[in-house]
């Protein structure tokens, strides 16, 4: 039987017991099955290291599963900036190999330099924007709009319905819409 740690944790049973589920949480978040794998393992050593800050507030499970949150919104935090980045350079932007289609038409086409510092701002923006949107929507807009998948493969990496799915995507762009308005974009 595995001896429980002061604090109520068993480090040596986080494998077994949630590795699989975590790694399915953070490949539908960062659909990279390598990346996840590492968000997973790098999830259980943050775990060991602060395991002085567990309170018993919540579950083990549920204290690992903010640890992996935040891991994979540094990750997309890294991605919109390299966006950032990326869409700032002219070279690389009349190639556009960072964006899909999909994002393409959700923020149209750039055809003047003016348009790359406008696009530039409203990646900024969306990502601003996104940050104060429930955890299922952001996850639901980069999916599609950033990696440019389906509806049916979202509805399944989120265990969504396919009508909650779009009543998610409408309140997702109405909620966007709202915020460009008052932003006056």
């Amino acid at each position: 039987m595995e001896e429980r740690i002061e604090n109520g944790l068993m480090p040596e049973c986080w494998n077994a017991k949630y590795a699989e589920y975590f790694y399915s949480y953070a490949y539908a978040k960062v659909n990279d099955s390598e990346l996840a794998r590492d968000l997973v393992q790098e999830t259980f050593l943050a775990g060991l290291e602060n395991m002085d800050r567990f309170s018993s507030l919540s579950s083990e499970r549920t204290w690992l599963a903010a640890i992996l949150n935040h891991k994979i919104f540094r990750i997309y935090r890294h991605r919109a900036s390299n966006i950032f980045v990326l869409s700032a350079s002219p070279e690389l932007y009349e190639n556009e190999l960072f964006v899909t289609p999909e994002m393409k038409r959700f923020l149209g086409q750039v055809v003047t330099p003016s348009d790359r510092i406008e696009r530039c701002q409203l990646f900024s923006f969306v990502e601003q924007a996104l940050t104060e949107l429930p955890e299922t929507w952001r996850s639901v807009f980069r999916m599609r709009f950033c990696d440019g998948r389906s509806a049916n493969d979202i509805c399944e990496a989120l265990q969504l319905t396919p009508s909650n799915y779009w009543v998610i995507c409408h309140r997702l762009k109405a909620a966007l819409r709202r915020k460009m308005g008052s932003a006056g974009l």
